[in-house]
């Protein structure tokens, strides 16, 4: 077995030079000795976005490998087989009205702006897909009306954008940057970082919240909820991993 992780090129890397945000990965057996990894795009049916196509990585409902990426009004997705080769994973179908829609593609609700920093969790359980991302209700983007808002997907990856959830409000605070949602044992959690609450510079410490047990995401008042830290000066924007039985940050 190994671990992949991917993470972000910063444009300033002294070993090679690579494009500000494109995607980069590096792998363990061990956890503890890691070593750069190559990835490729299938140059038929590449990723939609050229940069940031492979970052918090998903199982989908056939074994496939899923990743998604905020796209402004939409969030869009690749795929991949093997975690190294990745592919357009918005998969296009006519609808009941006869309209080009796609597979693994959520669109945001009529009244968002704008929405970024998507994570994406498949439930096996419920066999629903659920989006958590940070939606924009204005023009006026961090300084006006926003939270994180929750999706809804069927099995096949379908997300109805206009029954969405507006799952926690934080105007007039930090944006809620990098959030994820899990399910761990019987209850849903969320994770972001509020932009401005680090120990150093302006990049949010690790806060969660914890849902009711046995409830979906929707059934949640996530408003509600605590807001609980994780300790560590470090863990800024953490992003949850789970390997095997145990998650990791």
């Amino acid at each position: 077995k190994r671990m992949i992780m991917y993470y972000l090129s910063t444009g300033r890397e002294t070993n090679s030079a690579h494009e500000m945000f494109s995607k980069l990965a590096t792998s363990s057996n061990d956890m503890t000795n890691f070593n750069q990894l190559e990835l490729s795009k299938n140059k038929a049916n590449p990723p939609s976005i050229t940069t940031y196509y492979a970052l918090g990585v998903y199982e989908d409902a056939d074994g496939n490998y899923r990743s998604c990426f905020g796209m402004g009004n939409y969030v869009g997705n690749s795929k991949s087989t093997n975690l190294e080769y990745w592919e357009n994973g918005e998969e296009p179908f006519e609808n009941d009205e006869g309209m080009l829609d796609y597979h693994h593609r959520v669109k945001f609700g009529s009244d968002v702006y704008s929405g970024r920093d998507p994570h994406i969790y498949y439930d096996k359980d419920s066999e629903k897909y659920y989006c958590i991302v940070m939606n924009y209700y204005s023009s006026s983007v961090d300084k006006g009306s926003k939270g994180l808002a929750i999706y809804e997907g069927n099995k096949l990856g379908d997300y109805d954008s206009n029954n969405y959830y507006k799952a926690l409000d934080t105007t007039g605070r930090g944006d809620p940057e990098c959030p994820q949602l899990y399910k761990i044992n019987d209850r849903y959690y969320i994770f972001y970082s509020i932009y401005g609450t680090g120990t150093s510079g302006n990049v949010g410490k690790l806060a969660y919240r914890i849902g009711d047990l046995n409830k979906s995401p929707l059934e949640v008042n996530w408003n509600e909820k605590e807001e609980l830290y994780l300790g560590g000066g470090d863990w800024h924007a953490a992003q949850l991993c789970q390997v095997g039985d145990m998650f990791y940050m």
